[in-house]
């Protein structure tokens, strides 16, 4: 598996693991990376081809356990509702979206990949 995608998986994953950086690019604190959520999910699942990734690890030499994280936190990602007002604030403020960051921790914590 290519080491370049599963850095770039890794540290999107990473970034959503921390509220801190991702109110920072939401919001607009940190002008040098700035960000909105429809692009950040465009990032992992369409540029950095997600699912794909999800599919190529079931047949790797990884723990069952990062293997249910990385899809319990896929599932939740894409089924993820925004709210209505679709609002940066009320986005990092809804407890849907917290338990999306508690899953992607939760993935950092047991990740176990080679080559990184």
């Amino acid at each position: 598996m290519e080491k370049m995608w599963i850095n770039n998986i890794y540290n999107t994953i990473k970034y959503y693991s921390d509220m801190n950086i991702l109110s920072d690019a939401w919001l607009g604190s940190n002008k040098e990376s700035s960000s909105c959520f429809d692009e950040d999910v465009s990032l992992l699942f369409d540029s950095f081809c997600f699912d794909d990734f999800i599919n190529e690890v079931r047949n790797k030499d990884i723990s069952k356990d990062l293997l249910w994280y990385l899809i319990e936190f896929r599932n939740m990602l894409d089924s993820y509702n925004k709210p209505e007002s679709n609002l940066p604030l009320d986005i990092l403020n809804d407890p849907k979206w917290l338990e999306i960051v508690n899953k992607a921790k939760e993935v950092i914590e047991h990740w176990d990949i080679p080559n990184l």
